[in-house]
């Protein structure tokens, strides 16, 4: 399984370090600003927002469905948690696209158990999954499709 490779755990790593410690305070954090602003390689082209005509963006797109699926199988993990929350807080692109998702619960009950388990997790992992949830349920859509949403027994 993803979890278990340990290449893929020192990327998340790697990548969520360049992204949030950036010690240049007269230029933007390039590694930041690429994670932030990234879109679908299967979505039509859409320029980056928010950024001054000045300032080069390190723009690149990735598959969104492949990053779904994999951010769902290892969302149990304090990283790709902390990466999902800062995908869906700060890529404006990649929120609308998880939004609009109609198997959202694949998301969202692997992070209802990380809370459900709490016992077994450090209060940052709590913490996170809660943000993501609050962030999920700001939006009208993903609201009413939550709601028709029909669990079978959960195991957990």
């Amino acid at each position: 399984s993803i979890n278990n490779h340990h290449l893929s755990n020192q990327s998340i790593h790697l990548l969520l370090i360049l992204s949030n410690h950036f010690t240049n305070d007269i230029h933007r954090n390039p590694y930041r600003l690429a994670l932030l602003h990234f879109t679908d390689t299967q979505g039509k082209k859409i320029n980056p927002t928010n950024l001054p005509d000045s300032e080069p963006l390190p723009w690149f797109s990735i598959d969104y469905h492949r990053l779904y699926d994999i951010l769902c199988q290892t969302v149990h993990t304090d990283q790709s948690t902390l990466l999902l929350y800062l995908l869906l807080h700060r890529n404006q692109h990649f929120k609308a696209y998880v939004i609009s998702r109609t198997n959202i619960d694949q998301i969202v009950l692997p992070v209802l158990q990380v809370i459900y388990t709490s016992a077994e997790r450090n209060s940052h992992h709590i913490y996170m999954s809660l943000i993501i949830l609050l962030i999920l349920s700001e939006d009208d859509d993903f609201n009413r499709t939550i709601h028709d949403i029909k669990l079978k027994k959960l195991t957990w």
